[in-house]
């Protein structure tokens, strides 16, 4: 997904209890690679900015439950909704090694992902609230989005 200069990547995640999506696949030759891998579980939404058309292809697509902090869900539109609520923050989601941190700033629904892989290393999905500018991290607010 890009956002100006931004480019956003979606991961899939395969573990024992299934197939994890953190951000959403927009465009169409990604939600057909992502598929092909087989059945997504839960799409998992980082903050309202990912609320588009593109995501409720990629719900309908994936046959997946989208996952994101309750305070998205005033962010979506009448025949959009979250399938589960993240209520707090380290939130053990599934039995996946994957945790939820609620980190408003960004947003004021803005989540980040934890993963434990079961390979032993452990990774920090953030979306676009730390993201790299010539050579240096930024963060970004958005004070109307409640950041």
């Amino acid at each position: 997904m890009r956002f100006g200069a931004l480019i956003s990547h979606a991961y899939v995640l395969e573990n024992s209890a299934g197939r994890d999506l953190i951000y959403g696949a927009v465009y169409p030759e990604s939600r057909t690679a992502i598929r092909a891998l087989g059945q997504v579980d839960h799409l998992h939404l980082s903050h309202n900015h990912e609320i588009s058309k593109g995501l409720a292809y990629a719900k309908t697509a994936l046959a997946a439950d989208l996952v994101g902090h309750r305070e998205m869900q005033k962010y979506f539109p009448n025949d959009l909704s979250l399938d589960r609520t993240i209520e707090t923050e380290g939130e053990l989601l599934r039995d996946a090694g994957l945790t939820a941190i609620y980190t408003p700033g960004h947003t004021d629904d803005n989540i980040c992902y934890r993963y434990a892989s079961p390979h032993g290393r452990t990774y920090l999905f953030v979306g676009d609230t730390l993201y790299p500018e010539h050579g240096a991290w930024k963060a970004l607010f958005i004070t109307s989005h409640g950041s």
